[in-house]
């Protein structure tokens, strides 16, 4: 992506996530984030200054399996 620069949130289906920019040339381009144990299936949303951009693919959730 690009103008990731700023960046207040990143959702996935509305369940925030913490989240990094990445380092030196990379900062406006790339964000590292964590898929937060709330998260259900949907779009992902990254909010900035710039606005927010939301996937059009749906991020899937698997079932974890225990055992």
């Amino acid at each position: 992506g690009t103008n990731f620069t700023g960046a207040t949130d990143v959702l996935f289906n509305g369940a925030s996530a913490r989240f990094t920019n990445a380092d030196g040339n990379n900062l406006d381009l790339r964000i590292t984030a964590t898929v937060p144990s709330d998260a259900t299936s949907g779009p992902i949303t990254i909010v900035t200054p710039h606005g927010n951009v939301t996937s059009t693919a749906i991020f899937q959730i698997l079932p974890h399996l225990v055992g």
